[in-house]
């Protein structure tokens, strides 16, 4: 009797002892979390993310879809003409704005004049107007590269003149940040595209 007792009590200590873990495992381990947004979106640091990059403008391109414009927006302010009674032009917030927008595009035109390996003109086009070829623009800028780079941050320092001129509405600092804007384009010009002509 005394030995089915100790071995019923046995029995029963096991058995609480169980539960006891059982209800301590239960507690810890945690619940599944449902998915959210966050956590979907969040990218693994070694996950490659494929993206498709706009193609780089030739120079030809780049000068006639950008460059030019821009530039003979900021030459223009000076064929403004005054009001009446009035010194000096005054520009409205849309014309102010209009400019700022050509000044930053010379800026920010800056970093592709500068890559060694800019393209001069799409494939197949052909040199006019006494021009030098392409290739010939290719090669001499290549020969005179510090030429080229200093002819660039002319520039793009203008144009960061006039950016500055255009956040203080300064009609007159604007004027002087487009005279040296003008004259490196056609030292360029001259050098880079007609240099028989100097």
């Amino acid at each position: 009797m005394r030995l089915a007792s100790y071995c019923s009590l046995f029995a029963l200590s096991a058995t609480v002892f169980l539960a006891l873990n059982l209800v301590a495992c239960q507690k810890s381990v945690p619940e599944p979390q449902a998915s959210t947004s966050t956590a979907a979106t969040d990218t693994p640091a070694t996950e490659t993310v494929t993206t498709t990059a706009a193609p780089s403008l030739s120079l030809k391109e780049m000068m006639n879809s950008l460059l030019q414009a821009s530039a003979n927006e900021l030459w223009n302010v000076a064929l403004i003409e005054p009001p009446a009674g009035a010194d000096k032009p005054v520009l409205s917030d849309e014309q102010w704005q209009q400019l700022r927008t050509h000044a930053q595009n010379l800026v920010e035109a800056g970093p592709a004049l500068l890559q060694p390996d800019l393209q001069i003109a799409p494939a197949g086009v052909v040199a006019q107007n006494g021009e030098l070829s392409p290739e010939a623009i290719a090669l001499l800028r290549k020969e005179k590269w510090n030429e080229w780079q200093a002819q660039v941050n002319i520039i793009t320092d203008s144009a960061n003149s006039a950016l500055r001129a255009i956040e203080q509405k300064d009609f007159d600092a604007l004027l002087m940040a487009g005279d040296p804007l003008y004259a490196v384009c056609e030292s360029c010009h001259q050098q880079f595209w007609y240099p028989s002509q100097q």
